[in-house]
Formats: structure tokens, C-alpha cells, sequence
């Protein structure tokens, strides 16, 4: 992997504008409930600023089985001026997947067609209808998702039949409708004990290496389209550059798959990241 400084990768994102006069870039945030959706979202706002910044909602308890996030909720980055500048893509938070509950796959399936608004309340025993004052009946461009991120807990790869079931269907309607996924890895720190809190030593981990490689066999994402995080705690206040570095990494290549698909040129992201 070849790391970039931290302000490089905030010039990149900062002067990033997506190709073909679409407004923004719409990524799709989706996993199973207590992978850290919430959390990765909240962490990416405080790489990009420097600064602890209003978190996304969650909860703070992972080990729970239901989901807190129940509305389509679009989350935007600011660069903590006055007045704000927003960046040029936009992530969307969804209902937690879950074995027997949780949001439906037909409910995610139209979400990735541009036909969720911001603010619809999932319900996880019918899909939203054509007459329901959220169902957007025509998608702009800025509607619909550019990159499915799949959130995966590294300290929790075990999951239930029912949970893998649901993120694979997900993950096929997705490539159906040729819209790319990436996974992110969350809690490596407490999921690997030889990981370093320093960025050009995690992917030396073995235990690390050995997780996302049976995650991407469970799953069918590639390991080179995986990338692992380590997330702000509630305490931290001001920025690190070694979190800062994989998340806004991660971040990079997120939008650099997004591009591509606008662009109508994808580039698939079993390609990996230039060494």
C-alpha cells in the first residue's frame, strides 16, 4: 500500500467533483447492526475536519440485536468552516441488517435505484409502495447510489446464517444493477493484537490478513477492496493521524469507485489499489 500524508488525501477529497454535471457522489452504507455504521460515518466527518464533530446517531452498545438506525437518513461533510463547504458526495444510512428482522432487501434494492427520500422509516415487515409520500417515482442522478460500503466488525466475523444471507442478496442486487461494493473492516484494534497503532504496520497483521480473507470468502468481496479502520471513540476531541489516514485512505478509494461508475468506465474493485 502506498500511503499518502493526511493532507494530501483531505486536497484530493476537497477538490474532488464528480464527472457529467451530477451534483454529488451518493454511497450507500449498509451492515449488520453493531458493526459501527454510525460510528465510521461520525469518524470520516472528524479525519475530514481535523476536529470531533456532532456524531452520527447510533448506539453505543454493539453488542445489541436491533437496530438503531430506522430512517434513510443522508449524512453530507462539511469542512467545519463558517460558512460550511460541502464535499462532493454524500453517504446514505439504512436500517441495520438482521436475521429475522431488519430492513427488506426489496426496500434496499430501490434505495439503490434512487427511490428512498431522505427520511423514509423502514419497516421490516413490507417494503415501501409507489404511493408513499417517500418513494421517489423518478431518481436523479444524485439519488441514485454511485458504491454499495458494506460496515463488517472484525471482532465479531461469526454471523448468522440469516445475517449472511441477507448481505449476500443485498450485495447481488447491487451488482444486477452494475453499482460496485467495498467492505470496510471496523474494531481491528481490539480484533488483532499485533495490530500497531501506526498505518504502515496494519496490514502486517496476521490475524488482520486471516479476517478479511474469510470475510471475503463468506461474502465475495475482495480482500484488496477491503479496507481496514479504526474509528474515534467518544473521548477523542482532535484528530490522529493514523486513524485519520486509514479512514480518509479508505474514503479515497471509495469515491475513486464511485467516479468510475458515473463515468460509465467502472473499473471493478477486485482491481487492487496501486502499490
Amino acid at each position: 500500500m502506498k500511503w499518502e500524508t493526511v493532507e494530501a488525501l483531505r486536497e484530493f477529497l476537497k477538490e474532488y467533483k464528480p464527472p457529467g454535471g451530477v451534483k454529488h457522489l451518493r454511497m450507500l452504507v449498509y451492515g449488520p447492526v453493531g458493526a459501527g455504521k454510525s460510528s465510521t460515518i461520525s469518524s470520516i466527518q472528524t479525519a475530514l475536519r481535523g476536529v470531533s464533530g456532532i456524531p452520527a446517531t447510533g448506539n453505543a452498545v454493539t453488542d445489541t440485536e436491533a437496530s438503531f438506525t430506522l430512517k434513510y437518513k443522508t449524512h453530507r461533510f462539511s469542512n467545519g468552516e463558517c460558512p460550511p463547504e460541502f464535499f462532493n458526495f454524500v453517504f446514505s444510512d439504512i436500517m441495520g441488517v438482521e436475521s429475522e428482522q431488519g430492513i427488506l432487501p426489496e426496500d434496499i434494492q430501490l434505495a439503490l435505484q434512487g427511490h428512498v427520500k431522505d427520511g423514509y422509516k423502514f419497516d421490516s415487515q413490507s417494503k415501501i409502495e409507489e404511493d408513499n409520500e417517500c418513494y421517489v417515482k423518478e431518481p436523479s442522478p444524485e439519488d441514485r447510489v454511485h458504491l454499495l460500503v458494506c460496515i463488517l466488525n472484525a471482532n465479531s466475523p461469526d454471523m448468522a446464517q440469516g445475517i449472511c444471507k441477507k448481505i449476500r442478496d443485498i450485495r447481488q442486487a447491487a451488482s444486477a444493477l452494475g453499482i460496485p461494493e467495498v467492505g470496510i473492516l471496523t474494531n481491528i484494534e481490539n480484533a488483532c493484537d499485533d495490530i500497531e497503532e501506526n498505518h504502515e504496520k496494519v496490514f502486517l497483521s496476521k490475524t488482520l490478513q486471516s479476517t478479511m480473507k474469510a470475510l471475503s470468502s463468506k461474502f465475495g468481496i475482495p480482500v484488496n477492496a477491503m479496507f481496514p479502520v479504526i474509528n474515534y471513540s467518544d473521548g477523542d476531541l482532535d484528530g490522529n493521524v493514523t486513524l485519520d489516514t486509514l479512514l480518509l485512505t479508505a474514503l479515497k478509494y471509495i469515491v475513486i469507485y464511485a467516479n468510475d461508475l458515473v463515468n460509465g468506465t467502472l473499473q471493478s474493485p477486485s482491481s487492487p489499489p496501486a502499490e
